[in-house]
């Protein structure tokens, strides 16, 4: 059931009707909730319910018994039961086909044909959210940071609150179970604020994501060969606006329906292209994964605390390529998480741990912009292996973007760097730039005007001042609600104007 249907609208309206009916009833309000999260999740495939009510019961159970456990040993025992439970699942449902077939693959690199196996196994809706989200919680509970759940429906509840389900963010149950106690209150400036996020959300999703996709992007990237270097290098960087919208725009519908039922959930983006490495990065793109693979993995490995600078740059490596496999069950995802892996390693490598994150004071800003572009051309480069669909495809994409990616340094650099220092004759080699030059602006020539203009608005968006987003959301939330109401109709009119094509689910749902 995605977002932009109108099934879960009606879900949505039934759901919030029924909810303020009983809000002051803490059982009858959970329970509201819980009805319309198992029926937004059965209506993807109503036997995996049996899966989820596996999952919540038997960790809210273990949570308790961990708990209340004295010896570290049966402690020990009891998370290692629960997190090998939920992360064998994960195993079975996303990945038995791609370790089935893991030796076809390598076999094929020799040419080699071997027999393929693909069981006919159906992902579970959200697997990968709701099984981290639950180690999260059994962890917290080991660890003591976290009383345990003493309710088994508010646990039921934390881990198929529907709006969050199918594509997070990854929630920790000591900022969300503790939400249930409040009697939930809708004032204005809550409503309000749901309703600036609820339009944000659509109009990236519908109108800048689907918009670059359908026009630009899966055209291209699906048949790179077909098109211009110039028309690919496009389609990347429009892939990455693509994402950004697809995914942060679910985030900010996500928050939005969570405040129309008095909860509220973390936010999941910072401007992330305004990082200036990719450390920073990764403070602001889908922070409650990047933060869970902190807390859960990087720094149980060792993290930065670490004798030897081999085990720091084994840490990240690690992390990120599980990050990346963590996406989905291909070769294209662990690349990914390599490309990614690589990036922190170099940064570091050159930046130590104490290197800067944000724009400094009396800094200089060239340089600054300087760092902000070369970390958007890394992971605009990166983000091909999660676009391509397959190893094949990928290296057509980056076949196609070899003018971009040595051509254009090799002029601008190698070419001219040799002649001068040769004393060589320069007309040949600006010759040669000029012709790449033209075939780079012809290129630009076959790119829609609507597409560059959609482009464009969207990079204003991802690259806007904080204080301007911060300001137009405030004077947002302080308007009469019939102005926001009117704000809101003028927009979904817009949405409606501009969406005359099938929508997509989103980016994430797939995994």
């Amino acid at each position: 059931m995605n977002f932009t249907t109108l099934p879960f609208a009606i879900l949505m309206v039934v759901t919030l009707a029924a909810f303020w009916a009983v809000h002051r009833n803490r059982t009858a309000r959970v329970l509201v909730l819980i009805a319309a999260s198992y029926v937004f999740y059965a209506s993807a495939n109503p036997w995996f319910l049996i899966l989820l009510l596996y999952v919540s019961l038997l960790d809210f159970w273990l949570g308790g018994r961990i708990a209340r456990a004295t010896n570290p040993r049966t402690r020990k025992w009891l998370t290692a039961a629960s997190i090998v439970s939920s992360l064998s699942l994960l195993v079975f449902f996303k990945y038995t086909n791609f370790f089935l077939n893991a030796p076809a693959d390598a076999a094929a690199l020799f040419g080699v044909d071997w027999r393929r196996f693909n069981l006919p196994i159906p992902q579970p809706l959200g697997i990968s959210f709701f099984v981290f989200q639950t180690i999260s919680y059994i962890v917290d509970v080991y660890r003591r940071k976290i009383e345990p759940c003493e309710k088994p429906l508010d646990y039921l509840l934390y881990i198929a609150f529907f709006p969050r389900m199918v594509v997070g963010p990854i929630v920790r149950a000591g900022r969300f179970l503790p939400q249930l106690d409040a009697a939930p209150r809708l004032t204005k400036e809550r409503f309000g604020l749901a309703l600036f996020f609820l339009i944000c959300g659509f109009v990236k999703k519908l109108i800048f994501a689907e918009f670059v996709r359908l026009n630009l992007v899966d055209k291209v990237l699906d048949l790179p060969t077909m098109y211009s270097a110039t028309e690919a290098l496009a389609a990347v960087y429009g892939s990455v606006l693509q994402l950004y919208c697809d995914f942060s725009g679910y985030m900010d519908i996500v928050i939005g329906i969570a405040l129309l039922f008095g909860l509220q959930l973390p936010d999941n983006f910072h401007f992330p292209f305004k990082a200036r490495n990719n450390r920073a990065f990764w403070r602001g793109w889908h922070i409650t994964l990047s933060t869970w693979l902190q807390d859960y993995l990087y720094i149980p490995l060792g993290g930065s605390r670490v004798s030897h600078s081999w085990k720091l740059y084994r840490n990240l490596m690690i992390t990120m390529v599980l990050a990346g496999l963590w996406h989905g069950a291909a070769w294209t995802y662990v690349l990914m998480g390599v490309s990614f892996g690589l990036g922190l390693v170099v940064t570091r490598l050159f930046q130590g741990k104490k290197g800067p994150l944000d724009y400094l004071p009396g800094e200089s800003k060239f340089l600054y912009f300087v760092d902000v572009f070369t970390t958007f051309q890394f992971l605009a480069f990166t983000w091909v292996f999660y676009k391509a669909r397959d190893v094949s495809n990928l290296v057509d994409v980056l076949s196609r973007l070899t003018p971009f990616l040595a051509g254009a340094p090799n002029f601008l650099i190698v070419k001219f760097g040799w002649a001068l220092a040769h004393g060589e004759d320069l007309r040949q080699t600006v010759m040669d730039h000029a012709l790449f030059l033209k075939k780079a602006l012809l290129g630009v020539t076959n790119l829609p005007l609507a597409v560059v203009g959609v482009m464009a608005l969207g990079a204003c968006g991802m690259w806007l001042p904080e204080k301007w987003y911060e300001k137009s959301k405030a004077v947002f939330v302080r308007l009469p609600w019939p102005v926001q109401l009117l704000i809101a109709a003028l927009a979904m009119l817009a949405i409606y104007k501009a969406t005359s094509f099938q929508v997509t689910p989103f980016e994430y749902q797939r995994f």
